[in-house]
């Protein structure tokens, strides 16, 4: 079933996720995916697959954003007719790798959950909205980084082996709501089609486009969702500069993680690490392990990501 707020005068900019058997509030189901597009004038559709037959209760909540008179639009098709293309592996979208960073924009509409989320860091969060891409390997360091259009808090879940006996092989979801997100794998197999599945790790009511950019690229980070010239004070940004390999980068102190990626003047990342964000700084502890020159450091923390100098002595 599908309830959309088509027509609404003032858009709403956020919504109640959750369908009711009853009154008071008995069995609860959860809204699986929602999409901002479906509607002309910006209004959410949101989406309650496989729902038994019978009555149901919705509440339309007072969010900011989202008050004064309203329209509801109720329509309901064939279970699983307008689920999203790719809602399970079987039907994984191929994404080409590439030697740069050139993104597709995706959207999972009517998403359903395939697998339980997984545990990625501390919390495994809401998979009821996952979908499925696949890639071939063309290089044993990949990475695949996601940007997503709105405040979507992207999960990426990497696996080997073939859709229904597959085993998961990595994770990403360090960077927050609104946020890229890169999934970087090693040791893989050229030649080998690996899949993965990208959701959104929340989910009871929510509020912007749960659209994002994706890519698949050949080494270690993407630089998806990178800001074009945002340049870092290398004085106040990067310290001590120079440096052994062990320095301190200021950062966006709202993210939890801060990545850090050394790029050497051929445009190679010769060492990426996702660091935690303590009080708007991440730290670096790399020394030996980088040789006396000059090289780009890519920060990324929360929406933004910059560069800067970093020179190693």
């Amino acid at each position: 079933m599908k309830i959309s707020y088509c027509g609404t005068p003032s858009p709403f900019g956020t919504f109640w996720g959750v369908l009711y058997n009853g009154c008071p509030f008995t069995d609860a189901r959860s809204v699986s995916s929602y999409d901002s597009t479906a509607c002309s004038d910006g209004n959410f559709t949101i989406c309650f697959p496989d729902l038994d037959a019978g009555t149901y209760y919705y509440g339309v909540a007072q969010f900011l954003g989202s008050t004064g008179p309203y329209v509801l639009n109720v329509s309901a098709a064939v279970c699983g007719s307008d689920l999203a293309t790719n809602d399970e592996c079987v039907n994984a979208i191929p994404i080409p790798g590439q030697a740069d960073c050139q993104t597709s924009f995706f959207t999972n509409p009517c998403a359903t959950q395939s697998l339980p989320a997984v545990t990625c860091g501390t919390l495994a969060g809401d998979a009821s909205d996952d979908v499925w891409y696949s890639f071939v390997a063309t290089a044993a360091d990949m990475t695949i980084g996601a940007s997503p259009r709105g405040n979507m808090d992207i999960v990426l879940e990497l696996f080997s082996g073939s859709c229904g006996s597959s085993t998961s092989i990595g994770c990403a979801d360090v960077s927050g709501s609104g946020a890229p997100e890169d999934l970087i794998a090693s040791n893989l197999t050229v030649g080998t089609t690996y899949y993965f599945r990208i959701y959104d790790f929340r989910f009871q009511y929510a509020s912007a486009e749960p659209g994002y950019d994706l890519c698949v690229v050949e080494g270690l980070g993407s630089g998806v969702g990178m800001e074009e010239g945002v340049v870092m004070s290398t004085s106040s940004s990067i310290y001590p500069n120079p440096n052994n390999g062990d320095f301190t980068v200021s950062v966006d102190p709202r993210s939890a993680y801060g990545s850090i990626s050394i790029i050497d003047a051929t445009g190679r990342i010769v060492l990426a690490r996702n660091e935690r964000n303590t009080t708007g700084t991440v730290q670096l502890l790399a020394a030996g392990k980088l040789s006396p020159g000059v090289y780009t450091v890519r920060v990324g923390a929360g929406s933004r990501t910059s560069e800067g100098r970093l020179m190693i002595q």
